[in-house]
C-alpha cells in the first residue's frame, strides 16, 4: 500500500460516510457492459428527471424501465433501491466503479450538497461524451493504417502461398543451377509458410511478442505510459487527453466547494495514466503539507507546459477553480486540433510507409523472376514453355 493509500481512504470515508466497497458487486461480463454512449444518456436522462422535479429515487426508477442497456437498466434499479433504503446517491454508486469512478460519486456529492445536481449530472454527460469522441476519433485514424496493413499482409501470403509455388512448380522440370541471394530466400520462404508448422510457428512469435509487450506494460505501467509520452505526436495526444480529463474533474469538485486538499487525490485517482498518476500522487503530498501542487509536477518533463503554466497561475491568483475552466476549454480544443492533425499526418506517412513495403515484395517477386529468366536464357531453354506461358 502506498503513502497515499491511508490519505486517500481518510478523504473518501469524510466525503462518503457509509462507503460500500468496489468488490462488494461483481464486474458484468465485457460484452453486457454499458458503453459510453449509454452512460452519457444515462447521466443526460437523470439531469431531465432532476430538472423536472423528480426525486431521485423516482428519477432512477423511471431510468430502470428506460435505458435499453439490461445492465445499466439493472444498475439504475439497484441505486433506487439503496437509496430507499437509507443511504446517499454518491457512495451507491462506489459499489459500481465499473460506471461511476471515485471522481464521479465526488461530484456527485458535492453537487447535491450544494443544490445544482442536475449541472453536474449534464457536466458529466459532456465529459463522458467528450472522452468518446475523441477514442472514436483516434480509433478512426488507427483503423486506416491497421487495414492497410492487413492488406499488405494478405498480399504477401497469397504471393506465398500461391504465386510462388506455381512459380517454382513450372520451373521443376528445367535444368537450372540452385537458387542464390533473395530468389534462394522467396522459394525458402514459400516452402516454409506451406508446412504444417510454418503458419502456426509464424503465429505463435507474433503471440509472443504481443503477449511479452502486454506483459511488460501490466508490471511497468508507469515506465510504458512514460515512454509512450516522449512520441512526437500519439503519445503527446493520449497524454493530453488523460491531462484534460483529470482537469475537467478538479474542476468540478472545486467549483462546488471541495477543498484541494480533497479535490485533489480523488481527481488523480480517476486518471488511466500511470505516469501522470504519479505525478498527480507526488503532487497530493506537496498539497498535504501545506506546499504548492505545481512544483511537485514540474518534475516530470513529459507533461504539457501550457498546464503547469495555468496552473501555476491558479494558484498564485487564489483563481485555481476559475483557471481550471479555463484551462480545461483550452485543452479541448488543444486536443480535438490535435486528433485532426494527426489523422491528417498519418494517411501520407502510412501510404508512405506501406508503399516501400508493397515496392519490398514487388521486387523481391520480380527479382526471382528476372533470375529465372537469365538462368533458363543461360541454359537454351525456352522460357515460354518452362513458365507455362
Amino acid at each position: 500500500m502506498s503513502s497515499n493509500d491511508p490519505l486517500r481512504a481518510a478523504l473518501q470515508s469524510q466525503l462518503g460516510g457509509d462507503n460500500a466497497p468496489a468488490s462488494s458487486r461483481k464486474a458484468p461480463p465485457f460484452f453486457s457492459r454499458a458503453s459510453e454512449e449509454d452512460l452519457a444518456s444515462f447521466y443526460r436522462m437523470f439531469a431531465v428527471l432532476i430538472g423536472a422535479g423528480f426525486p431521485l429515487a423516482k428519477s432512477l426508477g423511471v431510468l430502470n424501465t428506460t435505458i435499453q442497456n439490461k445492465d445499466l437498466s439493472a444498475t439504475a434499479g439497484q441505486l433506487a433501491a439503496t437509496l430507499e433504503s437509507g443511504r446517499p446517491l454518491h457512495t451507491a454508486m462506489r459499489e459500481f466503479p465499473w460506471y461511476f469512478p471515485a471522481s464521479h460519486s465526488a461530484v456527485i456529492r458535492a453537487a447535491h450538497e450544494s443544490g445544482s445536481l442536475g449541472e453536474a449530472l449534464e457536466y458529466l454527460a459532456d465529459s463522458v461524451e467528450h472522452q468518446q469522441e475523441v477514442r472514436g476519433k483516434l480509433s478512426s485514424a488507427i483503423s486506416y493504417p491497421a487495414i492497410v496493413i492487413v492488406l499488405g499482409f494478405s498480399a504477401m501470403l497469397v504471393m506465398l502461398f500461391f504465386v510462388i509455388p506455381t512459380f517454382e512448380a513450372s520451373l521443376a522440370t528445367a535444368n537450372l543451377p540452385e537458387r542464390e541471394g533473395v530468389a534462394a530466400f522467396a522459394f525458402a520462404l514459400s516452402d516454409f509458410v506451406r508446412t504444417p508448422y510454418g503458419v502456426p510457428m509464424m503465429l505463435s512469435v507474433i503471440a509472443a511478442m504481443a503477449f511479452g509487450l502486454w506483459r511488460w506494460r501490466q508490471t511497468r505501467r508507469a515506465d510504458s505510459d512514460r515512454l509512450l509520452g516522449r512520441l512526437p505526436i500519439i503519445g503527446r495526444l493520449f497524454l493530453l487527453a488523460h491531462t484534460s480529463q483529470f482537469v475537467d474533474v478538479l474542476h468540478m469538485l472545486l467549483k462546488h466547494g471541495i477543498p484541494l486538499a480533497q479535490a485533489l487525490p480523488l481527481a488523480a485517482e480517476g486518471v488511466n495514466n500511470a505516469y501522470l498518476k504519479i505525478a498527480l500522487e507526488a503532487s497530493v503530498a506537496e498539497v498535504a503539507a501545506g506546499r504548492s501542487m505545481v512544483n511537485s509536477l514540474r518534475g516530470y518533463h513529459n507533461l504539457p507546459p501550457v498546464f503547469l503554466e495555468l496552473l501555476a497561475l491558479g494558484e498564485t491568483a487564489g483563481q485555481l477553480p476559475r483557471t481550471l475552466e479555463h484551462l480545461s476549454r483550452f485543452l479541448r480544443a488543444r486536443m480535438n486540433s490535435s486528433v485532426d492533425r494527426f489523422s491528417v499526418l498519418l494517411q501520407p506517412i502510412v501510404l508512405v510507409v506501406g508503399g516501400v513495403v508493397v515496392t519490398a515484395v514487388i521486387m523481391t517477386f520480380f527479382n526471382t523472376y528476372f533470375e529465372v529468366l537469365m538462368d533458363l536464357t543461360n541454359v537454351g531453354v525456352d522460357p515460354g514453355s518452362a513458365t507455362g506461358d
